[in-house]
C-alpha cells in the first residue's frame, strides 16, 4: 500500500503557505490646490483627526513613518502631534471643506501656535476603516489515498487614508491627498481524513499601501512643477532629472533637495500627467518660500 505521509506534507505545506500577511493593493489621488515648496529642514506635522485620543497617537505614528519615508530624501523633518497640540484643535473642523482648513491657514492665533511648535506645514489626517462580511466555504479534496475538506472563510478590508496640506508659510491650504486600500483575511481549517485538524490564516494588509501611497502623495503636494520660466527666475538652478514618470521625478528632486520643477517647452503637454509618454529631461531648482511671520 502506498504511504500517505507525500500527501499529508503536501497538505501541510499548503496550509503554512497560506499563513501569515502580504501586501494589498491601493490607489492615490493628489488635488493640488496652491503651489507648494519643501525645503531643507522644513518641519512637517502629522496629526490625525478622527477617533480616540489614543487611536490618534496610533494612526499618528504610522502616518508619520509613512510620509517620512519619502521626505527624508529631503533632509525635512516629520513631527508626530495630537490634535489638542493645536489652537484650535483641528479635530473639530469640517474635514472635507476646503473653506474652514482655509480659513485655519489664514488665522493668525493658528500661526503662532503652530509657529511656536516649529512647523512650516501641518497635514491633517482622516482615517476610515471597513471589514466586510464574512464568507465561508467549504472544498472537498482527494489526492491518492489521501483525501480532506478545506473549510474557509473571508472578509474584505479596506482603508481610506485621507489628508489636507496645510502651508503654513504661506497661511493657505495646498493640496488634498487621498490614499485607498484593499485587502483580506482569510482563516480555515483543512480536515484532513476529515478527522485531523490542519489550520490556517492569512492576511494582506489595507492600510499599509493606503499609508505608502499617502505619503507618496504628500511629497508630490509639496514639490511644484512649472513650465514657465518666469516661476523659477529668482531660484538658484540645481541639476537635471530625467524619467518618463511623475513619481519616480520627484523622489529624484528630493534627493537634490530641490522643491520646483522646470519641464522644457516641447513637454508642456505632460506636466500635468502622472506618467509621461517618453523620458522628460526637466530643471531642477530650490525656491525660497516665504516664512510666516
Amino acid at each position: 500500500m502506498r504511504s500517505s505521509w507525500p500527501w499529508l506534507v503536501t497538505f501541510a505545506l499548503v496550509a503554512l503557505t497560506s499563513t501569515g500577511c502580504a501586501k494589498g493593493v491601493a490607489s492615490m489621488s493628489v488635488t493640488q490646490i496652491a503651489p507648494a515648496g519643501l525645503e531643507p529642514q522644513d518641519v512637517v506635522g502629522v496629526v490625525v483627526v478622527n477617533g480616540t485620543e489614543a487611536m490618534e497617537q496610533k494612526w499618528a505614528q504610522r502616518v508619520s513613518k509613512c510620509v517620512d519615508h519619502v521626505l527624508d530624501r529631503a533632509r525635512a523633518k516629520v513631527r508626530v502631534m495630537r490634535a489638542s497640540d493645536t489652537t484650535p484643535n483641528v479635530s473639530s473642523l469640517p474635514f472635507d471643506e476646503d473653506s474652514a482648513w482655509q480659513a485655519l491657514a489664514a488665522d493668525a492665533g493658528f500661526r503662532q501656535s503652530a509657529g511656536m511648535l516649529g512647523l512650516q506645514y501641518l497635514v491633517a489626517v482622516s482615517i476610515s476603516e471597513y471589514t466586510g462580511p464574512s464568507m465561508s466555504k467549504a472544498e472537498f479534496g482527494r489526492g491518492g489515498d489521501v483525501f480532506g475538506i478545506d473549510i474557509s472563510s473571508n472578509r474584505e478590508l479596506t482603508v481610506n487614508v485621507k489628508a489636507v496640506v496645510v502651508d503654513l508659510k504661506n497661511a493657505r491650504l495646498a493640496a488634498r491627498v487621498s490614499g485607498g486600500g484593499r485587502g483580506n483575511s482569510r482563516q480555515g481549517m483543512i480536515l484532513l481524513y476529515l478527522v485531523i485538524p490542519i489550520p490556517y490564516w492569512s492576511t494582506t494588509s489595507s492600510f499599509d499601501p493606503a499609508c505608502r501611497k499617502l505619503g507618496m502623495g504628500v511629497a508630490l503636494a509639496l514639490v511644484h512643477r512649472t513650465s514657465d520660466p518666469e516661476v523659477v527666475s529668482a531660484c538658484p538652478f540645481v541639476d537635471f532629472v530625467k524619467d518618463d514618470n511623475w513619481d519616480d521625478m520627484v523622489e529624484k528632486v528630493l534627493r537634490l533637495r530641490g522643491n520646483t520643477v522646470l519641464f522644457p517647452e516641447d513637454a508642456s503637454a505632460s506636466i500635468y500627467a502622472e506618467k509621461f509618454w517618453r523620458d522628460v529631461r526637466a530643471r531642477v531648482y530650490r525656491c525660497e518660500t516665504r516664512k510666516s511671520p
